[in-house]
């Protein structure tokens, strides 16, 4: 595997990278912390916007997103990253120890707890695919209006993915516990609609 590091505005490259499986953003924190980094959380949705949107154009699908920032960055950025398609799926802290603390101490922080974390947060694209009556569907809506379409009952979804009950219980289900299938399950449910189901000139999970 090649890698290659620029040391330049990443806004010039986005358009030139291959697209990404994951995107890492470490970028600025509002803490003035380098040059052009505001100086403050509040003016970071401006500083991140051109990025977010590049982000969001020039990704995948299935491209992640791990987003690196203080609490209260990654707060003032979320509203932007939602708007543009991301869906936030989980947070992790970083505890940066003791000698994170010793050179950030005055007599202002001194009266307070003291920062010793950073906050890591993952992101996944939102799945949106056209309905068949021209809306806009989610992954989960999609995936059981295709099989609906067919005419089939839900629980043939088990005998056509080759599972006891998990394609009604997960892939087919409205709550939270639908989770995507396999690309395997897809095609077997694609192949079984169209052998079972009503006949159709569109295809079925297209």
């Amino acid at each position: 595997m090649t890698v290659e590091l620029l040391n330049d505005n990443a806004l010039k490259y986005y358009q030139h990278w291959e697209t990404p499986d994951v995107i890492i953003s470490d970028g600025a924190y509002g803490v003035g912390g380098f040059e052009g980094d505001p100086y403050s959380p509040q003016e970071l949705s401006s500083w991140y916007q051109p990025h977010v949107q590049a982000w969001t154009k020039y990704s995948k699908p299935s491209t992640s997103l791990w987003f690196w920032n203080t609490e209260i960055g990654w707060a003032n950025i979320h509203p932007l990253l939602e708007a543009n398609g991301w869906e936030y799926v989980e947070s992790i802290v970083w505890d940066k120890g003791l000698s994170h603390i010793a050179g950030n101490v005055n007599s202002r922080t001194i009266r307070q707890f003291p920062i010793a974390t950073e906050v890591s947060v993952l992101y996944r694209k939102r799945l949106i695919f056209p309905g068949d009556d021209g809306s806009s569907q989610t992954v989960k809506q999609w995936l059981r209006s295709k099989w609906q379409r067919s005419g089939l009952p839900l629980n043939r979804a088990n005998e056509a993915c080759c599972t006891k009950n998990a394609a009604t219980r997960k892939y087919l289900t409205q709550d939270y516990l639908w989770y995507w299938p396999s690309g395997e399950a897809v095609e077997r449910m694609a192949r079984y609609t169209k052998k079972y189901g009503r006949e159709s000139d569109v295809p079925y999970f297209v």
